[in-house]
């Protein structure tokens, strides 16, 4: 998706984000999340089915990648964390990072 002549990875940002194309501490959360996803399901792209347009629909919506029952329960729950919809009740990066010592 292009925000003015900005290519932005749809894939990996956060309602707001898409919306206002402002980025915070609490969206790189999110896109943290993703990247949690991607490292455990070893490469699948979120929402991989799916076009840019139909991510940023999906998104906006709602929607969260579905997350895979092979995943350990601690990362499950990390990563639904950083996804909360509202960005003030995300997962902080040092909440994460405890969280990741205490997983080892």
């Amino acid at each position: 998706m292009q925000n003015g002549k900005t290519v932005l990875p749809v894939r990996w940002l956060p309602p707001e984000c898409l919306s206002s194309g402002k980025f915070t501490i609490q969206s790189d959360m999110w896109s943290f999340g993703m990247t949690l996803f991607e490292l455990f399901s070893y490469g699948d792209v979120p929402f991989g089915d799916l076009s840019n347009n139909e991510v940023l629909t999906a998104v906006m919506s709602g929607m969260k990648p579905q997350l895979p029952s092979s995943f350990p329960e601690p990362i499950n729950n990390l990563i639904s964390q950083c996804w909360r919809n509202a960005p003030e009740e995300r997962i902080t990066a040092s909440e994460a990072l405890s969280r990741l010592q205490i997983i080892q």
